[in-house]
Order: C-alpha cells, then structure tokens, then sequence
C-alpha cells in the first residue's frame, strides 16, 4: 500500500494510542528501498524548482528546526534545491495523522513512536538526523514534578497516583512508565492522564494530575516563583542510557523522489545546529519572538537545553537498549523489536 492507501489503516491505531491498541503485527507497508537508493552522494544535482518539504513539528524541545524557518540565511540550499514549510502540531499522533494524510513529508518523530510503527508496517519514515538526545549526561532531561507539599516524595510512592503524559508512546510516556519500574510499580499501578506540556503545570496546580511532566521551559517555570514545584525524578534517574529521542525522518518515497533536496535539508540543518549551540541566547530570543512558545522570555533564556548532537548525527548504539527497555515497561512486544540496522542508512541518515 501507498501512504495514502494506509491512511484509513494507521488512523485507527493512531487512535488507540500511537499504535497502542493493535494486537497483531501487520504486514510491512512497503518492501525497504535498498540503501543505495537513498545515498546523499550519488544524489543528482537540483534543477527546476525548489521542492517544497513539509516537516511535522511539536511544541517542545525542536528549537533548531524551528530556526530554520526563522533564520533561512544559515540554510544555503533554502530556496535553491527545496523550500521549507514547518507545520505545528500537539502531539505526536496528531503528527502521525497529519503524516498518514499525506499533509506533511517529514515528522519530527519520537524514537519509541518511530519503532513501534515500523515493526507493525504502519510508518515507512525513515530518520534523516537527530533534533534532541534525551538522558544525556550534564543536559536537560524530561522530568517529573509534584507539588512543593505533595506525599509522593519519589518512585517509591508513584502507586496510586494520577501522572500526566504527553500522549502515548511519547517521551513523558516512557519516561513514566520507567520512573513506576523503578519504584517496583508496573504502568497499571498508575493513571495516565494526556496533556499538552503548556497544560501540565495547571493541571497539577488544580489537583487533575498528582505528577505533572515537563519539558523546558516549563521546568524552569515550575520550579520558580513563590510556590515552586519539586522535581521528583528526570529521564536520566530512571532510564540511565542517553537515546536519540526526536529524530527528523521523511517518507521514504519522497526522499528517493526528492533525495537531492532531502540531502541538502540534512546538510544545512548541520550548520543551523551548530549556530544554534554557539549564539543560544540569540537564537532563543528570535523563536520567542517568533511565536514558539507562550512564556516570559528571561524564564526561556535560563532554562536548561537537550542534548543536540552534532549535525544532527544520529546514534544507533543506544538503539537496542531502548528497545529492552520499551520492552520492560510494555510498550514494544518482544516480536515487535526490529533490526537496529533498519532503523537507519548508511550514506542517508546523518552521522552514518
């Protein structure tokens, strides 16, 4: 089946949570493309047009995507071999269905998504680079918080309480799921509530979460002002591996259609990311100026960053492990794990 030919298909498990709810593996939607199908070094050079790429976007943690449609003097190829139109999303599924739709060519996508829907033949992505690294070592991670005065004062007390998650399958998902690991709990031993990041920290002040997660800046925001939060744990208390987690991947029909224009897109993005890391502020300063997010700037400037690797090369070694732990905490079955080495290519995917 085609992309749009699977809509209907991947709608309905898009429903049940990310894939959540299908029982039995499908039939991949696509026989793979060969890897030589897809090597940025024979690309032929543009001509005509620019090709137009459309890229799914979140509300977190995707600051230097977000500058290449803010700042297209550090893309050289914008405008000569593609144009770039980034569209906002929620969430991750309503990315995915924006994807199935056929209304975007790329997804800004996490990497427990991303390998879920790939055992089960519903996503055909595959990853360009790397926007953010979660669990990093001295970065930012995605973090859990409680009210300064609240009971739960760590894993061990996570039974019974009401989290608050992104959506299903999402990074606040995983990350849950191995804080309740840690404490001896199982996901049962809680209740998931679904929340946008800018609606977590109202739902735990109003007492519709017990546990409320946050991404920066709302981390920052959550643990200034007069009545602060209290972190309780971070991704990287309770997975300990840093794992390539939003991972720009784009329709592999596209790319082989469009790979010069798709090439040139990995290749700028090096130089945006590198920009980005050297003139923070700077950057920052122009994505709230743009409309990106919805908070006082100076709590923006401080809040800590992700881990962003280097033009955007993306790390298959922590790959495996994800999938242990995906599999520990049910959100991958055991014949659902996939080949590492099919999760990317060689001379396609940044870094490899």
């Amino acid at each position: 089946m085609n992309r749009r030919a699977r809509t209907r298909y991947t709608a309905l498990l898009l429903t049940a949570g990310l894939f959540g709810g299908l029982v039995a593996c499908a039939s991949p939607a696509t026989e793979p493309a060969a890897d030589g199908d897809l090597d940025c070094s024979t690309a032929p050079e543009a001509s005509g047009d620019p090709v137009n790429i459309r890229i799914a976007t979140g509300a977190a943690a995707e600051e230097p995507v977000w500058l290449m449609g803010e700042k297209p003097e550090l893309t050289p190829q914008q405008g000569k071999s593609y144009s770039l139109e980034l569209k906002s999303f929620d969430d991750s599924e309503k990315k995915l269905v924006g994807y199935q739709a056929g209304d975007v060519d790329a997804v800004v996508v996490p990497m427990p998504a991303l390998i879920v829907g790939t055992a089960r033949g519903a996503l055909d992505l595959v990853p360009l680079f790397t926007v953010m690294q979660e669990a990093g070592e001295g970065a930012f991670g995605t973090s859990f918080v409680v009210k300064g005065d609240s009971d739960i004062k760590s894993v061990e007390d996570l039974k019974g309480a009401t989290i608050g998650i992104l959506d299903f399958r999402s990074t606040p998902d995983f990350v849950a799921r191995m804080g309740l690991k840690q404490g001896g709990y199982s996901p049962e031993d809680a209740t998931f509530v679904t929340l946008p990041f800018p609606a977590q920290l109202e739902a735990l002040n109003s007492g519709v979460v017990d546990v409320a997660a946050v991404a920066e800046p709302f981390a920052t925001m959550a643990t200034s002002g007069p009545d602060p939060a209290r972190i309780l744990f971070s991704s990287q208390d309770v997975v300990g591996h840093p794992y390539d987690q939003l991972v720009v991947s784009v329709d592999r029909e596209f790319a082989q259609k469009n790979l010069r224009a798709v090439c040139d897109l990995r290749d700028d993005y090096a130089g945006v990311v590198e920009w980005y890391q050297g003139n923070k502020d700077e950057a920052k300063t122009i994505i709230a100026e743009a409309g990106y997010i919805k908070y006082p700037l100076d709590i923006y400037l401080k809040a800590k960053d992700y881990a962003r690797p280097e033009a955007g090369a993306f790390d298959p070694s922590e790959m495996a492990a994800l999938m242990d732990d995906m599999e520990s905490v049910g959100l991958l079955k055991k014949d659902e794990r996939v080949d590492v080495d099919s999760l990317y290519v060689t001379g396609f995917t940044a870094g490899n």
